[in-house]
Formats: C-alpha cells, sequence, structure tokens
C-alpha cells in the first residue's frame, strides 16, 4: 500500500526538479502527456489561463468569416447590379442622342417647311401686288388696256429681246443699267384708242420708302432711253414714308392691305 508523500519530501522533489534542467524537461514532458490525455484536463486549463472574451473568440470568428462570406455574395450582387445600371445608362444616352438627332432634323425641316411656305407667300405675294399696280395705275390714267412688260426676274424674252438687246446695241442703255432695269418690280404699258400709250416703270413696298422712290425714278429714267419714249416713275405700297426735300418726283399709289396671309 503507498503511503502519501509529506510535505517535506515534495520540497526536497520540487529543489531537486529546479536544480536540474532534465528533470524540468521530463517533468514537463509528463504534464503534456497528462494534459493531452484528459479533455477535461484541458478545459479547466483553458479556463484558468484564457479570459471568457478570449474563449468566445473562435465562435466570433466563425460567425465573422460566415458574414464575411455574406458580404461577399452581396458584393459581387452590387457589382451586377452596377453593371445593369451602368448598361441602362448607356441605353439611355444612346436612346437621348437619337432624340437630339431626331429633334435637330425634325428643326431643319420646319426650317426648310417655313422657308418653302415663306417664299411661297411671298411669290404669291408679289404676283398681287403687281397685278393690283396694274389695275391701280391703269385706272388712274383711265386707260383701257394695262400690259405687264416686265415684273422682275427672269425678263420675258419678248421684253428682253424687243427692248434691252436692241437699246444695248444701239448704246442708249450699258448692259449694267440694263441688269439694273431688270430688277425693277414691273414695267407696265398702258393704252387706249382715245389716248397716247404710257409707259410706267414700279416699285412695290408695303411701306414706300426713300430708297424706293430714288429706284423708282432712276430706273424710269433707264427705261425712257432704252424706248426712246419718256417713261413714268411709280411706287406702290399701302403706307409712304414723308419723301425728303432731294426726294425725286415719282408717283405714290396707295393699294390696301387686302392679301390673305398663308397659313
Amino acid at each position: 500500500m503507498m503511503t502519501q508523500p509529506s510535505a517535506s519530501s515534495l520540497r526536497d522533489m520540487m529543489n531537486a526538479v529546479e536544480q536540474s534542467p532534465d528533470l524540468q524537461e521530463e517533468l514537463r514532458q509528463w504534464v503534456l502527456r497528462l494534459i493531452r490525455g484528459s479533455d477535461g484536463l484541458r478545459e479547466e486549463l483553458r479556463r484558468e489561463i484564457l479570459t471568457e472574451e478570449l474563449l468566445r473568440l473562435p465562435a466570433r470568428f466563425t460567425k465573422m468569416e460566415q458574414d464575411v462570406g455574406v458580404l461577399k455574395d452581396d458584393v459581387e450582387v452590387l457589382k451586377d447590379d452596377v453593371r445593369t445600371l451602368k448598361e441602362d445608362v448607356a441605353g439611355l444616352k444612346d436612346g437621348q442622342a437619337r432624340i437630339e438627332q431626331y429633334v435637330a432634323d425634325l428643326r431643319t425641316g420646319l426650317a426648310q417647311v417655313s422657308g418653302q411656305i415663306g417664299r411661297l407667300s411671298g411669290n404669291e405675294y408679289q404676283a398681287w401686288a403687281i397685278e393690283r399696280s396694274r389695275r391701280l395705275i391703269r385706272r388712274l390714267h383711265r386707260m383701257e388696256m394695262g400690259t405687264v412688260l416686265h415684273s422682275g426676274r427672269p425678263p420675258s424674252p419678248t421684253f428682253d429681246a424687243e427692248i434691252l438687246i436692241p437699246a444695248i446695241r444701239s448704246g442708249r442703255i450699258t448692259r449694267d443699267e440694263a441688269d439694273d432695269l431688270e430688277d425693277a418690280d414691273c414695267i407696265l404699258r398702258l393704252e387706249d384708242p382715245e389716248q397716247e400709250t404710257i409707259y410706267a416703270v414700279v416699285e412695290i413696298s408695303i411701306t414706300v420708302q426713300e430708297t424706293d422712290r430714288v429706284r423708282a425714278a432712276r430706273r424710269a429714267e433707264i427705261f425712257s432711253r432704252a424706248i426712246e419714249i419718256e417713261a413714268l416713275p411709280y411706287v406702290v405700297g399701302e403706307q409712304e414714308e414723308p419723301p425728303g426735300d432731294a426726294s425725286p418726283r415719282v408717283t405714290f399709289v396707295e393699294y390696301p392691305a387686302e392679301f390673305p396671309p398663308v397659313l
């Protein structure tokens, strides 16, 4: 039967271990074998050595790894969402560019249509104004018939062949003067069996100004030399600005604003 060691024998043993490295190593190896062979002993030692917070760290690290894994999945989903959003934004930009181009094309088309309508309105207005001028000046002179010899460019073949070219060849007018005459709004011939034929050079403007009177007088003088008969200058419009002191003597004929606008 083994007897319990006394306190003095234990102290002797501890002193011997402290003084002998070999015994210290042997004791260490024995303690390690004892700890490794007892789960309960290892758990008791862990609780003695480690705090409660340190003991919970492995579980926390496990939870953290799980959270990191979930976060990685969320990041991948977010990347996919961002990629989809970028594609949507790119599609919107392309759509906006197409819309802007469409609007630009539409504006260009509208401008072209507006220009065509304006030219149509201008041409119709000019034709109407020339016809009104012919009637008004014919009535002013109480003539039986009024004929438009010329109305803007290009000149009629008859006007060119019978009046301009012979006048240029004979030296009565120059080529430049003929070009100026071709820019006249209209040239009229008024006839009546009981009266002498009258020729009129007409400038037409909604509001007749000094420049209109000067052009009418100059072109009437050129036309007079071209046909070797005096031609009368006229300005026709809805209203007239007061002539200046040096304004040429040109007859103003008023016509009412009856032309319907083109919508």
